[in-house]
Protein backbone atom coordinates (compact mmCIF):
# COMPACT_ATOMS: atom_id res chain seq x y z
CA UNK A 1 0.00 0.00 0.00
CA UNK A 2 1.36 3.48 -1.18
CA UNK A 3 1.50 6.06 1.48
CA UNK A 4 -0.32 9.56 0.01
CA UNK A 5 0.66 12.67 0.73
CA UNK A 6 -1.58 15.29 1.38
CA UNK A 7 0.02 18.28 0.16
CA UNK A 8 -2.62 21.45 0.44
CA UNK A 9 -0.20 23.98 -1.40
CA UNK A 10 2.00 22.62 -4.16
CA UNK A 11 4.91 24.93 -4.86
CA UNK A 12 3.92 26.62 -7.91
CA UNK A 13 3.65 29.65 -9.49
CA UNK A 14 -0.24 29.79 -9.58
CA UNK A 15 -0.25 28.75 -5.83
CA UNK A 16 2.31 31.63 -4.63
CA UNK A 17 0.15 33.82 -6.70
CA UNK A 18 -3.50 33.50 -5.14
CA UNK A 19 -2.11 32.70 -1.74
CA UNK A 20 -0.38 36.25 -1.89
CA UNK A 21 -3.50 37.67 -2.98
CA UNK A 22 -5.44 35.67 -0.18
CA UNK A 23 -2.90 37.28 2.53
CA UNK A 24 -2.64 40.69 1.00
CA UNK A 25 -6.63 41.34 0.04
CA UNK A 26 -6.83 39.58 4.46
CA UNK A 27 -4.69 41.94 6.00
CA UNK A 28 -6.04 45.32 5.04
CA UNK A 29 -9.90 43.53 5.90
CA UNK A 30 -8.51 42.48 9.08
CA UNK A 31 -7.11 45.91 9.61
CA UNK A 32 -10.46 47.48 8.63
CA UNK A 33 -12.13 45.72 10.96
CA UNK A 34 -9.62 46.88 13.72
CA UNK A 35 -9.60 50.37 13.30
CA UNK A 36 -13.37 50.60 12.61
CA UNK A 37 -13.81 48.73 16.08
CA UNK A 38 -11.59 51.71 17.83
CA UNK A 39 -13.79 53.90 15.96
CA UNK A 40 -16.47 53.16 16.72
CA UNK A 41 -15.69 52.71 20.47
CA UNK A 42 -13.93 55.91 20.69
CA UNK A 43 -17.15 57.65 19.22
CA UNK A 44 -19.63 56.04 21.72
CA UNK A 45 -17.17 57.03 24.42
CA UNK A 46 -17.84 60.52 23.22
CA UNK A 47 -21.32 60.40 22.80
CA UNK A 48 -21.86 59.09 25.95
CA UNK A 49 -19.89 61.66 27.72
CA UNK A 50 -22.04 64.42 25.80
CA UNK A 51 -25.02 62.47 26.98
CA UNK A 52 -23.80 62.03 30.63
CA UNK A 53 -22.85 65.48 30.90
CA UNK A 54 -25.95 66.93 28.93
CA UNK A 55 -27.89 65.19 31.77
CA UNK A 56 -25.88 66.52 34.53
CA UNK A 57 -26.71 69.43 33.88
CA UNK A 58 -30.13 69.01 33.34
CA UNK A 59 -30.16 67.69 36.77
CA UNK A 60 -28.70 70.87 38.02
CA UNK A 61 -31.40 72.91 36.36
CA UNK A 62 -33.95 70.62 38.08
CA UNK A 63 -32.19 70.84 41.15
CA UNK A 64 -32.18 74.70 41.30
CA UNK A 65 -35.30 74.93 40.42
CA UNK A 66 -36.74 72.78 43.17
CA UNK A 67 -34.06 74.59 45.83
CA UNK A 68 -35.28 77.98 44.57
CA UNK A 69 -38.65 76.57 45.16
CA UNK A 70 -38.49 75.14 48.41
CA UNK A 71 -36.48 78.36 49.72
CA UNK A 72 -39.69 80.48 48.65
CA UNK A 73 -41.99 78.48 50.45
CA UNK A 74 -39.70 78.47 53.46
CA UNK A 75 -39.14 82.03 53.36
CA UNK A 76 -42.73 82.51 53.39
CA UNK A 77 -43.86 80.53 55.90
CA UNK A 78 -40.96 82.46 58.22
CA UNK A 79 -41.20 86.15 57.49
CA UNK A 80 -44.97 86.96 58.58
CA UNK A 81 -46.08 88.52 62.32
CA UNK A 82 -48.21 85.86 63.32
CA UNK A 83 -45.25 82.76 63.32
CA UNK A 84 -42.97 84.99 64.93
CA UNK A 85 -45.63 85.36 68.14
CA UNK A 86 -46.63 82.02 68.56
CA UNK A 87 -42.66 80.88 68.27
CA UNK A 88 -41.99 83.08 71.10
CA UNK A 89 -44.81 82.04 73.13
CA UNK A 90 -44.06 78.20 71.75
CA UNK A 91 -47.46 77.46 70.31
CA UNK A 92 -46.94 74.26 68.84
CA UNK A 93 -51.10 73.18 67.81
CA UNK A 94 -51.00 76.43 65.81
CA UNK A 95 -48.04 75.63 64.05
CA UNK A 96 -49.52 71.61 63.25
CA UNK A 97 -52.32 73.64 61.99
CA UNK A 98 -50.67 76.00 60.07
CA UNK A 99 -47.49 74.26 58.72
CA UNK A 100 -47.64 70.80 59.02
CA UNK A 101 -51.36 70.21 57.68
CA UNK A 102 -50.71 72.88 54.45
CA UNK A 103 -46.80 72.10 53.49
CA UNK A 104 -47.14 68.93 51.88
CA UNK A 105 -49.44 70.17 49.83
CA UNK A 106 -46.26 72.32 48.17
CA UNK A 107 -44.42 68.66 47.86
CA UNK A 108 -42.39 69.25 51.24
CA UNK A 109 -42.03 66.03 52.89
CA UNK A 110 -40.13 67.20 55.92
CA UNK A 111 -40.28 70.01 58.19
CA UNK A 112 -38.32 71.20 61.42
CA UNK A 113 -39.04 74.44 62.82
CA UNK A 114 -36.77 75.05 65.97
CA UNK A 115 -36.91 77.80 68.50
CA UNK A 116 -34.24 79.82 69.64
CA UNK A 117 -32.83 77.78 72.50
CA UNK A 118 -32.62 74.28 70.06
CA UNK A 119 -36.25 73.40 71.13
CA UNK A 120 -38.18 71.45 68.43
CA UNK A 121 -41.53 74.11 68.01
CA UNK A 122 -42.92 71.68 65.55
CA UNK A 123 -41.66 68.74 62.78
CA UNK A 124 -43.39 66.74 60.05
CA UNK A 125 -41.65 63.71 59.73
CA UNK A 126 -38.75 64.01 61.57
CA UNK A 127 -38.02 61.13 63.77
CA UNK A 128 -35.58 62.10 67.11
CA UNK A 129 -32.65 60.53 65.44
CA UNK A 130 -33.68 62.98 62.22
CA UNK A 131 -33.97 65.61 64.69
CA UNK A 132 -30.12 64.94 66.27
CA UNK A 133 -28.99 64.56 62.55
CA UNK A 134 -30.00 67.73 61.79
CA UNK A 135 -28.81 69.36 65.14
CA UNK A 136 -25.28 68.28 64.34
CA UNK A 137 -25.01 69.96 61.09
CA UNK A 138 -23.26 73.38 60.15
CA UNK A 139 -26.21 74.54 58.39
CA UNK A 140 -28.02 74.58 61.64
CA UNK A 141 -25.73 75.67 64.31
CA UNK A 142 -25.41 78.55 61.61
CA UNK A 143 -28.67 79.43 61.01
CA UNK A 144 -29.47 78.80 64.95
CA UNK A 145 -26.05 81.05 66.02
CA UNK A 146 -27.84 84.16 63.92
CA UNK A 147 -24.77 83.71 61.56
CA UNK A 148 -26.69 84.61 58.38
CA UNK A 149 -28.45 87.85 57.99
CA UNK A 150 -29.24 87.25 54.61
CA UNK A 151 -28.80 85.01 51.43
CA UNK A 152 -29.61 81.51 54.22
CA UNK A 153 -28.16 78.08 53.18
CA UNK A 154 -29.87 75.87 50.98
CA UNK A 155 -29.01 73.01 49.00
CA UNK A 156 -29.18 69.10 50.06
CA UNK A 157 -29.07 67.50 52.96
CA UNK A 158 -28.72 63.51 53.83
CA UNK A 159 -31.08 63.21 57.36
CA UNK A 160 -31.24 59.44 57.91
CA UNK A 161 -30.80 57.33 55.36
CA UNK A 162 -32.20 59.82 52.27
CA UNK A 163 -30.87 63.40 50.41
CA UNK A 164 -33.41 66.16 50.73
CA UNK A 165 -33.73 69.55 49.05
CA UNK A 166 -33.12 71.78 52.29
CA UNK A 167 -33.85 75.53 52.78
CA UNK A 168 -33.10 77.25 55.79
CA UNK A 169 -34.76 80.88 57.41
CA UNK A 170 -35.42 82.03 60.76
CA UNK A 171 -38.50 83.18 61.81
CA UNK A 172 -39.24 87.34 61.49
CA UNK A 173 -41.47 89.55 61.97
CA UNK A 174 -42.17 92.30 59.93
CA UNK A 175 -39.94 94.81 62.13
CA UNK A 176 -37.11 92.70 61.65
Amino acid sequence: MKKRKFLFFKNTLNNRVRNALYISSVIPLFLFFIISIILININLHNLEKEDMARLIKSAGVIISEQTTTVENIVVDYSIWDEPYNKITTSNKNWFTENYSSSLPHYGIDIEGLFNKNGQVVNSLNLTNENILEIKKSEIYKNVLSGKYKENYPKGIMKIGNDYYIVGTCPILNSLN
